[in-house]
């Protein structure tokens, strides 16, 4: 299988998941494990860094297998929902102040899986 029939593939299946259990997926993919500089240091692998030491999740190690663009950022991507503990599902950045009130938003259920859409360019098209 190519790298993106693989890819296809793997948005497809993740898809399928969520679909049928949405709140398992969301668990599934917010998990996170500490893990050693060694793994932190792998060239497609996406670990987090927290309080001081690294930690990885499911997404991150689907990003090592999905491979990255030239940029170094993941061909697989996943879309949350936004979401402010009292207003729920709002249209706001995480961290980001509530349209609707003081709250910070937050990360809610994952909605899907896509591929990216390539490198991103820093510097504006003329």
């Amino acid at each position: 299988m190519n790298d993106e029939l693989l890819l296809d593939h793997m948005v497809s299946v993740l898809n399928r998941a969520i679909a049928k259990d949405p709140k398992a997926m969301t668990r599934l993919m917010n998990a996170r494990v500490p893990c050693n500089d060694e793994l932190a240091q792998d060239q497609t692998i996406q670990v987090g860094c927290r309080n001081g030491g690294y930690t990885i999740g499911a997404i991150g190690l689907l990003s090592g297998i999905a491979g990255c663009h030239s940029d170094s950022y993941s061909k697989l991507e996943a879309e949350f929902q936004t979401v402010c503990p009292i207003h729920g599902v709002v249209d706001a950045d995480v961290g980001q102040k509530c349209p609707s009130c003081s709250c910070v938003v937050i990360l809610g259920d994952i909605i899907r899986f896509q591929k990216s859409r390539g490198p991103i360019s820093l510097v504006p098209s003329s």
